[in-house]
């Protein structure tokens, strides 16, 4: 039996303005969402607490899961300064990424126990944890695991951060029909079309081609890639990110885009520095570490 938690520690994940966006609304949502995420360990152990008390009060036994649990491990090429250079030697960094697997550490403190349950057993047990209408034990409609579910994502429902958030995206989605972005656009797709690929119609579509090209080996989630087909999609995966990297540093498609979103933020947040200011008062505390 798996608590939602493990999954729920993700309920900050969202999808938000590209990563190379560094203007001063950007800013705001990254420190925004980087404390957030600096209290999610905690948050989860709180939640853990909770569920072994309830389960406790309804006759069950269950050992809360330590802080870190819920971690996964992943392996991931830290990226270079340069972009074309990264590119030519890790491509996307997606197949370097995909030949670890995904743990959890540590072990299911509870496994010996579920283990030993009978069925019926084991029925009234997961009836008390996720509720009996609980089609998915990973999104309970009652029972113990229903308020971890609520604490969890709960602590990521700012409305205030899903208005800027919204903001930023349309002022990217606004800058991608500017005049120069189009410009740079269609001599971007000239250039990658020149160098073999007219498949790629815009930056990133190379990663969607890998994204296909690697599922077949991540049935079962992210995990190790024979040998001898990691050797021929790292190679594919290296030309499509140095043709969008070259292409990229040729038209300047990246550096117009950036330049016209951070000037864009920049005017909003200056109309809006006294909200902003306001927002951030409301903040958790940042990190020792941070």
């Amino acid at each position: 039996m798996v608590t939602a938690v493990g999954l729920l520690v993700l309920a900050g994940c969202s999808s938000g303005p590209s990563a190379s966006d560094e203007g001063a609304l950007s800013a705001y949502l990254g420190e925004y969402a980087a404390r957030m995420h600096a209290g999610d360990a905690a948050r989860a152990v709180a939640v853990e607490e909770e569920i072994a008390s309830c389960m406790h009060a309804q006759g069950f036994d269950y050992e809360p899961r330590p802080d870190g649990a819920w971690q996964s491990e992943l392996s991931v090429v830290p990226r270079q300064q340069n972009p074309l250079a990264w590119a030519k030697e890790h491509g996307y960094g997606m197949v370097d990424a995909s030949t670890t697997s995904v743990q959890l550490a540590p072990p299911d403190p509870n496994a010996d126990l579920l283990a030993a349950m009978s069925a019926s057993e084991r029925d009234a047990y997961d009836e008390a944890m996720v509720g009996a209408a609980a089609d998915d034990p990973l999104a309970p409609v009652d029972g113990c695991a229903a308020p971890a579910e609520a604490a969890m994502t709960g602590a990521w429902q700012d409305p205030t951060y899903e208005h800027y958030l919204d903001e930023a995206l349309r002022i990217e989605e606004s800058v991608r029909d500017h005049a120069r972005v189009t410009a740079a656009t269609t001599a971007w797709r000239d250039c990658v079309a020149e160098r073999g690929h007219p498949e790629l119609e815009e930056p990133g579509d190379g990663r969607l081609l890998m994204d296909d090209e690697i599922a077949p080996f991540q049935s079962g989630g992210p995990g190790h890639i024979p040998a001898a087909q990691k050797t021929r999609l790292l190679a594919l995966e290296i030309e499509l990110a140095t043709t969008e990297a070259e292409c990229d540093d040729e038209v300047g498609l990246t550096r117009t885009r950036d330049e016209l979103i951070s000037a864009a933020q920049e005017a909003f947040v200056e109309e809006h520095r006294g909200e902003l200011a306001d927002w951030e008062l409301s903040w958790p505390a940042p990190s020792p570490s941070s």
